[in-house]
């Protein structure tokens, strides 16, 4: 077995290493398609959703097509800001369109061309040619007609520009305009290779800008900050790009100073602008040497940034199927914690079913005794028969089987009960309706809701007698009853039995229905076989018991992938989650595990991402959560579980001291358990889609502290599952706690 395991290991290294030299003789395109199939293909094995990995593979088709044509600059800012009087400075021109209104209301690119005309460009391939005051004034009249807008791809205005000669100037609507018109800006952004950002200075500390501008920074592109209007401006420039540079911390490689307006003017009266000039110096300094580069050059450098934003979507699926394999193993962990419940419980249930079923034995010879009178020669008859039925071994094996019968059902009962409860379990610490996986999952043709994730009063009497969901345990423990009957020899128990007394004792005396003798001699003859029978039974079943629960708690398991995530085999998820690690590995991506821990003001700028859920426990019913819940989306479900060796009156007042008036989604639950030592890893957790911190000091003292919060040793899913036990109740000790929903 360890030289398959070696050579398994040794093969999976040869596949990857294989597959990592193809990729690395492919030119940056070719890598990109090759990266998208490979996703694509583990995505789909694993029945993940593939819209993100489309929507990445096409923005990084569109940056390495960029990356191969001219420099692409772009002049962008909040809409009104001056950005087309600017552009028509830079070019020489009044070409660019200029309102007093929202101007631009589609990409516009400007480029160098000996006609100076302008083109349309529509989405179903078409263009239509134009004058510049044709296809403004077009522009201008169709300005609230979204419906012809949004069949515009860009409109490419040809001009004769030494600055174009080199450089292509493209421009969009403003940040901050109307609801498309951001849209249409925010995606204009993956496709330029550097730009200038307008400000107004008259209005700097109202932008709006956070966003773009990190989005930018991201990857790794150069913007110049261009304020704008300092011809209007009353206060200090100096202090204002001060403020700037304060309110951006390294976003800006430069920023200049000038007026638009003031420049054009200069350029259209054939004068020399000295901002302007200043400007464009800037411009050549800084992206010079990116539009000198080769193609190969920029290819290489806009690779980069493709694979970050392929990283994230990479990163993204390996959680998912993580995620996958985890709600797998919640739900294994919960059916054998029910085993372990079930099998502590077992003798206890075998020994209450074998009294029942001797006494009801021995009342049923007593009524034939009874049935007779003692004078008649067919009393003694009967008893002659009664003694050889006690000698019988077929009397012994009915009331096995009718043990075994009995005990069938009722661990049967009990076992569908109990999957019922860790299916539940499983849900309540990973809900498939948080995850991206799933959104296929079918059986037989009926999708099930994954809103609510899975649903047990689906569960009937007759799946659970068809096994499907509770592994047909019935036919399971009555062939675990069987296998034990099989190694039970009948002499030897008969042998045991002191059933030679009765026929002895007989010949002494007058025997009657209602002789105390014969009734203790009866009794004991069935005491005795049934303790010798339990003394053979009871550890056997229960190991072959052990045994045939874990195949039917590996049946539950696969039963409830197929149903809920539409996998076949838990294999695929292992293979593929292997799969996945390679390709973040072969681009250098790293999805950060904060393995040295975060700090509290850290988790919390992540926490705007926390996803549809937040669990949080703690153990002082005075926390407030104030400094988290101002953090995140109303829309996140946030459960809190308070953690106490005490109840008190005072449950109803948590919620207010932990939520205030914050209106989200909250639910509140207590444990309370004398005997339950609180271990020193529950003092605060934060657990989320994508992470389970731990802190060493409340929560409550969180927001004044700069203490490191750190991971929780076992990992996100196991703290998912530790957090869902506790919340119903449970611990792994079974020990007993009380739970308080409180909200």
């Amino acid at each position: 077995m360890l030289n398959d395991a070696v050579n398994t290991e040794v093969n999976e290294n040869q596949k990857y290493e294989a597959l990592h030299n193809q990729y690395e003789d492919l030119l940056p395109q070719e890598k990109l398609e090759w990266l998208g199939s490979k996703t694509f293909e583990i995505a789909t094995a694993t029945n993940n959703k593939t819209t993100g990995i489309h929507e990445a593979l096409e923005n990084g088709r569109r940056l390495l097509q960029a990356a191969q044509e001219n420099f692409r600059l772009g002049v962008i800012g909040e809409f009104r800001v001056g950005k087309s009087t600017l552009i028509n400075s830079l070019i020489g021109q009044e070409v660019a369109f200029t309102d007093v209104l929202e101007a631009t209301a589609v990409e516009c690119q400007f480029h160098y061309d000996e006609a100076n005309c302008a083109t349309i460009y529509f989405k179903d391939g078409s263009a239509e040619q134009f004058t510049f005051d044709e296809v403004n004034e077009l522009l201008d009249y169709n300005r609230d007609d979204v419906t012809w807008l949004n069949k515009i791809n860009y409109v490419a205005y040809g001009v004769k520009s030494q600055r174009l000669a080199d450089f292509d100037i493209w421009d969009a609507p403003g940040i901050g305009g109307s609801d498309d018109n951001e849209r249409l800006a925010n995606t204009f952004l993956d496709k330029l290779g550097g730009a200038v950002w307008v400000i107004d200075i008259t209005l700097i500390g109202k932008a709006s800008i956070n966003r773009p501008l990190n989005q930018l920074k991201q990857t790794g592109k150069s913007v110049i900050g261009v304020l704008n209007r300092v011809d209007e401006y009353e206060g200090s420039v100096e202090e204002a790009i001060n403020f700037v540079e304060k309110a951006y911390p390294d976003v800006f490689t430069e920023i200049v100073t000038i007026s638009a307006l003031d420049a054009l003017d200069a350029v259209l009266e054939n004068e020399v602008s000295q901002p302007l000039e200043h400007l464009w110096s800037t411009v050549l300094e800084i992206f010079g040497k990116d539009q000198e580069q080769s193609v190969d050059k920029r290819l290489e450098k806009t690779m980069v940034a493709v694979n970050s934003q392929f990283g994230l979507k990479i990163s993204a699926l390996s959680r998912s199927i993580q995620d996958q394999i985890g709600y797998c193993d919640h739900l294994k962990f919960n059916l054998k914690y029910e085993k372990r419940r079930h099998l502590d419980s077992l003798p206890q249930e075998i020994n209450y079913q074998a009294d029942r079923v001797f006494s009801e034995l021995e009342s049923d010879i007593w009524r034939h005794l009874d049935s007779l009178n003692p004078a008649t020669p067919e009393w003694q008859k009967n008893l002659e028969a009664i003694i050889a039925r006690l000698k019988s071994a077929k009397l012994y094996d009915n009331a096995f089987s009718e043990i075994s019968e009995r005990v069938s059902k009722k661990v049967a009962s009990d076992w569908y009960a109990s999957t019922k409860e860790a299916i539940n379990l499983s849900n309540t610490a990973l809900a498939i309706s948080s995850s991206g996986f799933g959104n296929n999952s079918k059986v037989n043709g009926d999708t099930e809701s994954a809103e609510n994730g899975f649903d047990v009063d689906t569960l009937s009497e007759k799946a659970l007698e068809e096994g499907y969901y509770a592994g047909g345990v019935s036919a399971v423990v009555t062939a675990a009853f069987a296998a034990v009957s099989a190694s039970i020899s009948w002499p030897i128990i008969l042998a045991a039995l002191p059933i030679g007394a009765i026929a002895a004792w007989k010949k002494q005396k007058q025997l009657n229905s209602s002789s105390e003798g014969l009734q203790i001699q009866i009794s004991e003859i069935l005491n005795r076989a049934k303790q010798e029978l339990l003394a053979r039974i009871t550890g056997d079943f229960t190991k072959h018991l052990d045994d045939t629960f874990d195949h039917a708690i590996e049946q539950i398991v696969l039963q409830r992938a197929s149903k809920d995530l539409g996998i076949d085999s838990l294999l695929i998820l292992e293979e593929n989650l292997l799969s996945v690690k390679f390709l973040e590995s072969l681009i250098g991506f790293s999805s950060s595990n904060h393995e040295e821990g975060l700090t509290f003001s850290s988790i919390l700028s992540s926490l705007s991402h926390s996803g549809e859920r937040l669990d949080i426990i703690i153990t002082e019913p005075d926390t407030s959560l104030s400094a988290i819940l101002t953090k995140i989306s109303s829309e996140t479900n946030v459960r809190l579980l308070l953690v106490t060796d005490e109840k008190t009156n005072d449950f109803d007042d948590v919620v207010q001291n932990c939520f205030g008036n914050w209106q989200g989604r909250k639910k509140t639950r207590a444990i309370v358990s004398k005997n339950f030592p609180i271990p020193s890893t529950l003092k605060g957790m934060l657990i989320t889609t994508e992470f389970a911190f731990q802190s060493p000091i409340s929560i409550n003292s969180l927001p004044s502290s700069d203490v490191t919060l750190i991971p929780y040793k076992e990992g996100r899913l196991a703290a998912q599952r530790m957090f869902a036990m506790l919340w119903d109740g449970k611990t792994q000790s079974s020990e007993p706690v009380e739970v308080v929903t409180l909200y």
